[in-house]
């Protein structure tokens, strides 16, 4: 059995059972379980920040806009291959300097405080964006928060998502290879300059983006991926 399970930085510390159940949600009976066990989850600190943003960068949103974009997300999120995609370590999707880190607390117009899903990585406007890894795209379009976005399936729920491009490269079912091109750094939707803001999700939660680079954190056993291989020529 081969899983992966995303604990995002909201998830408050201490200990935590992991097992699993069957499909109908009972738990597993004596001698079922394929595996049950304590997981800690360790407390962090992280970083606090509070500007301020121009009232213009939200001339004409909607509630309602922004909860079918929030759908939209979901959805491509949502929509993921049972087996990996990915093929060898992962990378970075663009060399800069890191602005904003994953888990910072934000404050923003005096507005009640959030945590920052991902990483900002500043860069120059236009400068390439690539695939951190080979996947499926899922969403490729304008959104009003995220400005042009794109969101890369990697299998199994893991997916890559990469916002305020100033111009997308791809299209959604398309295949992208590790290092493709998605898109160009841009400061479309909420962003004040220009930055990649590179979000990591497994299924829906938000995961810190610099771990997928640890290349030991994700490596799949060789002969899992021959039998996967094996079953989806059959």
């Amino acid at each position: 059995v081969y899983i992966i399970i995303g604990i995002d930085c909201d998830t408050e510390p201490g200990s935590y059972r992991l097992a699993f159940e069957k499909e109908n949600g009972d738990d597993t009976e004596a001698g079922e379980i394929i595996l049950a066990e304590e997981i800690e989850i360790a407390a962090k600190e992280f970083a606090f920040s509070r500007f301020s943003m121009p009232a213009d960068r939200t001339t004409g949103w909607t509630s309602a806009r922004l909860a079918e974009d929030r759908e939209k997300v979901r959805l491509a999120r949502e929509t993921t291959e049972p087996y990996p995609l990915w093929t060898g370590p992962f990378i970075s999707p663009l060399e800069g300097r890191i602005s904003s880190e994953y888990g910072a607390v934000r404050v923003i117009n005096n507005n009640p405080p959030r945590r920052h899903a991902g990483i900002d990585i500043a860069a120059d406007e236009g400068t390439p964006v690539v695939a951190v890894n080979r996947g499926i795209v899922r969403l490729a379009e304008f959104l009003l928060s995220g400005g042009n976005t794109v969101i890369v399936d990697h299998g199994m729920g893991l997916s890559s998502s990469y916002l305020h491009l100033e111009e997308i490269h791809v299209e959604v079912g398309q295949t992208v290879e590790c290092g493709e091109p998605v898109g160009t750094v841009g400061m479309t939707g909420y962003a004040t300059g220009p930055h990649l803001h590179w979000e990591v999700n497994i299924d829906q939660e938000a995961v810190n983006p610099e771990q997928l680079l640890d290349g030991d954190l994700l490596w799949i056993p060789p002969a899992y991926v021959s039998r996967i291989v094996s079953e989806k020529a059959n």
